[in-house]
């Protein structure tokens, strides 16, 4: 591993869209592997060292339109449609939404169905939610039936979510991808009049 590399692979994160954020809990992963093998005399140099810290500026990512959400669900295997769906409806996480289970379902007092979002999924462990915060999630009653995503098909989606929005216009400059999903929630809550604190709080 070279400085070259290091510089390479901190570039190629950049490319994909990674936040600032998580491209600095990466490189940092990373550095604490280098900065022990250097320290155990496994390397003779420290390459990382001479890495300069990461100045971007962070592009907001784009929402999804209301066009190129129909184009997503009409296009993708019938499987998945449920998932575009549930999504682009609540602004869940994929990560929050692969994690749900009909016992997360439930029926206020005055009848609201909602979803109680209090943990995620990540490599098949389960974890608090990112903000650690609970929150409750108002959903149609029809969006109930929705709810199922099979954690192993995670990768099997993606393969074919993908290659549909890889198409959109300017899909990498938007820095598109299925949290832009969220976006689209998010944008067209807001376009819809709801009010901002609201959406805020649901997603």
């Amino acid at each position: 591993i070279t400085y070259s590399k290091l510089k390479q692979f901190r570039s190629h994160l950049i490319d994909e869209g990674y936040a600032p954020m998580s491209i600095q809990s990466i490189m940092s992963i990373l550095k604490h592997v280098i900065d022990t093998a250097y320290r155990d005399r496994l390397i003779p140099v420290n390459p990382y060292s001479l890495l300069e810290p990461l100045k971007m500026k962070q592009r907001p990512r784009d929402a999804f339109s209301v066009e190129e959400v129909r184009i997503l669900y009409s296009s993708i295997i019938e499987e998945f449609k449920p998932t575009v769906l549930l999504l682009a409806l609540t602004g869940l996480r994929i990560s929050e939404c692969i994690g749900l289970g009909r016992e997360d379902v439930k029926v206020s007092d005055t009848g609201t169905t909602y979803i109680c979002i209090d943990k995620q999924l990540n490599h098949g462990e389960y974890s608090s939610t990112k903000t650690k915060a609970v929150r409750d999630v108002p959903i149609l009653p029809e969006l109930a039936e929705l709810i199922g995503f099979e954690p192993t098909r995670l990768s099997a989606f993606y393969r074919y979510f993908n290659p549909i929005k890889d198409t959109f216009r300017d899909a990498k400059a938007r820095k598109l991808c299925i949290h832009s999903l969220r976006h689209f929630f998010i944008t067209d809550s807001k376009a819809f009049g709801i009010q901002e604190r609201k959406v805020e709080h649901i997603a």
